[in-house]
């Protein structure tokens, strides 16, 4: 655990506030409010349910060197395949490392993507918006 007493995000809480609070149990964890530019950063990465399994039968079948053969791998822009791997991560599918690049697929579970805070919090970001647009 780390040994943070304080822990600031940002750019909003975007479903990881959680993870900080169990990885520094000592520390108060203050997220500003959500920037519109990042969420619309996000908004475009997100991958839905059937992308992620894709995903995930594309990491059992091969594991990608880097970001770049990832994206290669599995047709998505780069941004799409990182959202893809973080919530693959999140969900214990995966084991995940950004610098090094390292995936790696852990034993299999039965977990959904709702189990991710990331995808959940920008699933509902994504509704509501379109809700209010009438889209």
């Amino acid at each position: 655990a780390a040994s943070y007493r304080r822990v600031i995000l940002c750019d909003g809480d975007w479903g990881e506030a959680d993870a900080y609070r169990a990885a520094c149990p000592g520390a108060t964890v203050y997220a500003l409010p959500a920037s519109p530019a990042v969420f619309r950063l996000l908004s475009d990465a997100f991958v839905g349910k059937d992308g992620l399994r894709d995903c995930y039968r594309a990491i059992t079948a091969r594991l990608p060197r880097d970001a770049d053969d990832w994206a290669e791998m599995t047709g998505l822009s780069r941004p799409q395949g990182l959202f893809a791997l973080r919530v693959l991560e999140q969900i214990g599918l995966i084991s995940l490392s950004l610098r090094p690049f390292r995936a790696a697929v852990l034993p299999l579970v039965r977990r959904g993507p709702e189990e991710s805070g990331l995808y959940t919090f920008v699933k509902k970001r994504r509704e509501d918006e379109n809700g209010l647009l009438g889209v």
